[in-house]
């Protein structure tokens, strides 16, 4: 189970850089609303939470959109390690200090997105 795991982040991580190198906005991965934790409900009862990265790659700013404000946001480098840790207020996070690569996005209860930064 553990490498079909593995596996999936891999590719997940290759297909979010191929969006990213592309063009193309990343879209988080969509998760259950609480109340919604099965896998096998009924999808019409299912509501997703999806956001958007912008602009992917960046410079410098990063955008979320589709976000209330006062969300839990963190940042993870490839390593798993926490890079960043704050509270969306609205504003785009500032990333200038961000080596190059790639890095994970994670809003407490809407999912997961990869970004690039340049």
């Amino acid at each position: 189970m553990h490498r079909i795991l593995r596996y999936f982040t891999v590719f997940l991580a290759a297909f979010s850089l191929h969006l990213a190198l592309s063009g193309m906005p990343a879209y988080a991965l969509p998760h259950n609303k609480p109340g919604h934790d099965s896998l096998f409900s009924d999808s019409s009862a299912v509501e997703r939470n999806v956001y958007t990265l912008y602009p992917n790659p960046t410079a410098s700013e990063l955008r979320l959109i589709g976000l209330p404000p006062l969300v839990r946001v963190q940042v993870y480098n490839l390593l798993g390690q926490l890079i960043m840790n704050d509270v969306y207020q609205g504003d785009a996070f500032n990333m200038s200090h961000l080596h190059a690569g790639i890095y994970c996005v994670s809003v407490v209860g809407w999912g997961q997105a990869f970004f690039v930064k340049e």
